[in-house]
């Protein structure tokens, strides 16, 4: 890893420059301090910056800037962080507390060495721990260090960005108050790149064009500023834009602005932009991977650091008692290299069988996510063949029809003009009826739970669902209401959505029934506190390989008959919603018989 952010750089150099302006009339530091910079930002050459921050601390002590002085040794362990060189920071943060410890105003510097360790244990993807510091840190810094409240602001909306997005807001306004109030535009760029990574991981096209516009205002009104977050606003409209492949290629580029650190993140987002979660899984290991190697380069740092401590001290002792203590020193590093090791292959072990566990979850989703596309793709191609059957007839009748009444060169008595004009209306009628059902399925789909409040007497609701059956029924079929409970039985239910599921059951029995009767029946189980709707025909009857497949949109048991195949999922969905089931009865023999059941509330 190298640098964190852009933007610690940024207020970091800024908040110095700031404070060092009484040593802006040294030429020489100035120079020093621009090469000290440079050599941070770049993070590659390691002898040239520790040299250049050995300078830097020289000259701030002759001068008895301490302030100065532990910033940039705290630079330094951060410094070391990037590199991956974790155990070397935390010695040297330790070191620093030490010498803290000695100052007369030590309280001031605590809250910098706060800061410090959340940026390690953030470079090292502890984020529990980088919370933790961020937030002592914050606690302790003064109302009016505004520079050191914009670092930690940030930090703390990057810890939160992916997971906790309404936190991570919070945390990006709190920097926007201090950039406004600051007057500063460069402080205010950094806050609207925080902002866009906000909007692009949780892809809020709308928000963040709003926020892409303002950050290139602010760079074309001040040319004299660095690219700092423009390679990353350009990828992230890209990926927006649905160009994926220039989005990924400005990201993996290596000279550009975008910090190492944000590049894997960015990545995975696109990848799922893409349905790409075979990649988005793949650099998830990588991920994991890198958090590993640094967690097992720590590891072995410490043995490397411990062993050379021992062997320090055996040249020590060597004259006073050599054969003894050589003995008792290699014992005693043979045993603290033996527990690390297997402190390090329990870790591993334990990490391995993590990661496999990660991968089969990720697997079993993947799986599920190509079912339901699958799925999804099924329903779409089934919906057109649909659409395009069951209203292509009606609106061929209706636009014949009226072409025939609007010719006036075709003659038509009154009789067939009335004929046309009911033709014409009753297949406008079913293609409202197909819509109507479509709003409905997709109503329902939304829908979690009906309100049930209605007292509905069951004896009156039967008559009415017989009677609105029987204006399709004209006479042709017996229709019957059985009840066998007293006429005052009443049930408490929702009334539209229990009439919609039984005259969608009474339609399809009617339709389907040749001669005979159809029989609307009701009975209360009070053993089992469950009421029982049935509609039962004298009809065709359904084959018991379809029973079930009949509840599926758009399924239709004779393909050439009339109907969207949608009521009877509606059925069944509305069902669900009143809390109960429907089935078609595998007993009954003479015709259908679709059996309602609710609980009694």
């Amino acid at each position: 890893m190298r640098n964190l952010l852009l933007l610690i750089i940024l207020s970091l150099c800024g908040s110095i420059t700031t404070q060092a302006s009484r040593h802006s009339q040294d030429t020489a530091y100035v120079k020093m301090t621009l090469h000290y910079f440079d050599l941070y930002q770049k993070g590659k050459d390691e002898k040239a910056y520790y040299n250049a921050a050995k300078q830097m601390k020289d000259y701030l002590l002759d001068h008895n800037d301490k302030e100065l002085y532990y910033t940039i040794r705290s630079q330094e362990v951060i410094f070391d962080a990037n590199l991956g060189k974790t155990y070397r920071a935390l010695q040297k943060v330790n070191t620093i507390l030490k010498d803290i410890e000695q100052e007369k105003n030590k309280d001031s510097y605590v809250q910098l060495i706060d800061y410090t360790l959340g940026s390690i244990y953030h470079l090292r993807g502890n984020y529990r721990l980088a919370e933790y510091y961020y937030k002592k840190a914050n606690e302790k810094c003064a109302p009016t260090d505004s520079p050191s409240r914009m670092d930690i602001y940030s930090q703390m909306a990057e810890l939160k960005l992916v997971g906790s997005p309404k936190e991570a807001d919070q945390w990006i306004e709190k920097l926007g108050d201090l950039t406004r109030a600051s007057h500063n535009p460069e402080y205010h760029k950094a806050y609207l790149m925080l902002k866009g990574k906000l909007y692009f991981y949780h892809k809020d096209r709308w928000s963040f064009d709003k926020i892409y516009r303002d950050f290139f205002s602010i760079q074309r009104k001040h040319p004299e500023f660095d690219n700092g977050g423009v390679a990353l606003m350009k990828a992230m409209d890209l990926a927006f834009s649905g160009d994926y492949q220039s989005a990924l290629q400005l990201i993996n580029a290596e000279n550009n602005e975008i910090e190492a650190i944000d590049k894997p993140g960015l990545r995975i987002q696109i990848y799922k932009m893409m349905d790409r979660y075979d990649l988005a899984l793949d650099e998830f290991r990588k991920i994991k991977m890198r958090r590993d190697s640094l967690d097992t380069d720590m590891l072995f740092d410490s043995m490397s650091e411990i062993d050379t401590q021992m062997s320090i001290y055996n040249r020590t002792k060597h004259m006073a008692d050599k054969n003894r203590k050589m003995l008792i020193a290699s014992l005693f590093t043979i045993c603290v290299m033996l527990t690390l090791a297997l402190i390090s292959i329990i870790y591993h072990h334990l990490m391995r069988r993590r990661y496999q566990k990660t991968i089969e979850q990720k697997n079993r989703e993947l799986s599920v996510a190509l079912e339901q596309a699958t799925e999804s793709d099924r329903m779409k191609t089934a919906f057109i063949e649909h659409v395009s059957h069951e209203i292509r007839t009606p609106l061929n009748i209706i636009t014949g029809y009226v072409q025939l009444i609007g010719n006036p060169e075709y003659e038509i008595s009154p009789e067939e003009h009335t004929e046309m004009v009911n033709s014409i209306n009753e297949n406008s009628n079913m293609i409202t009826t197909i819509f109507n059902e479509l709003l409905d399925i997709a109503q329902y789909s939304s829908n979690k739970k009906f309100v049930c409040e209605d007292m509905v007497n069951v004896g009156s609701f039967l008559k009415t669902i017989i009677g609105d059956a029987e204006e399709k029924n004209k006479g042709r079929l017996q229709l019957i209401a059985e009840n066998t409970e007293p006429d005052d039985f009443t049930i408490k239910t929702n009334k539209i959505a229990l009439c919609r599921v039984l005259s969608q059951l009474m339609d399809n029995a009617i339709k389907f029934t040749k001669s005979g009767s159809v029989t609307l029946g009701f009975h209360a189980d009070k053993a089992s506190k469950t009421l029982q709707f049935t509609v039962t025909d004298t009809g065709i009857g359904i084959p018991l390989a379809h029973q079930e497949k009949v509840f599926e949109r758009f399924y239709k048991v004779d393909l050439f008959k009339q109907g969207f195949g949608l009521g009877l999922p509606i059925c069944r969905k509305v069902s669900e919603l009143l809390g109960g089931t429907i089935v078609v009865d595998k007993d009954y023999v003479g015709g259908a018989r679709f059996i309602l059941t609710l609980p009694m509330l």
